[in-house]
C-alpha cells in the first residue's frame, strides 16, 4: 500500500467514525448560542442523551465556516454542568469580540445511545 492509498484509507475510516458518532448521539437539545465575528459563525449548544433528563449531556461547538464540530465538555452525572460550560464558552467568545446571542429552538425528540 503506497502513501496515497494509506491516506485514503485513513480518511475513509475517519469519515465513517464521524458519521456513526453523529447519528448515534443526535438528541434533544438544550440551551444554544450563535456567535458571529468578521463573517465567521460559531454555534454552541447542549445535547441531552435521555430526555427529559439533563444528564448525560455534551456541549457541541460548531465552527460552521470551517465545517468542524467539537465536543469540549461532557457530563454523566452532574446536572447543569453542560449548560454552565456552554454559557462559559459564549461569554468567552463575547469577551474576545464575538457577538453572541442565545437562541431558542424546537428540541429534537429522539432517544439515543451514550457511546
Amino acid at each position: 500500500m503506497n502513501r496515497y492509498q494509506s491516506s485514503a484509507a485513513t480518511f475513509l475510516f475517519a469519515s465513517i467514525v464521524v458519521a456513526v458518532t453523529a447519528t448515534t448521539y443526535a438528541s434533544e437539545e438544550g440551551p444554544a448560542y450563535v456567535c458571529e465575528h468578521a463573517g465567521s459563525v460559531r454555534v454552541i449548544s447542549v445535547e441531552y442523551v435521555n430526555p427529559p433528563s439533563s444528564v448525560p449531556c455534551r456541549v457541541v461547538y460548531e465552527k460552521t465556516n470551517e465545517n468542524r464540530v467539537e465536543h469540549p465538555w461532557r457530563a454523566r452525572n452532574e446536572r447543569g454542568y453542560c449548560e454552565e460550560k456552554a454559557e462559559f464558552l459564549a461569554n468567552k467568545l463575547s469577551r474576545m469580540g464575538w457577538q453572541c446571542d442565545a437562541i431558542e429552538e424546537e428540541p429534537k425528540r429522539q432517544k439515543v445511545s451514550t457511546d
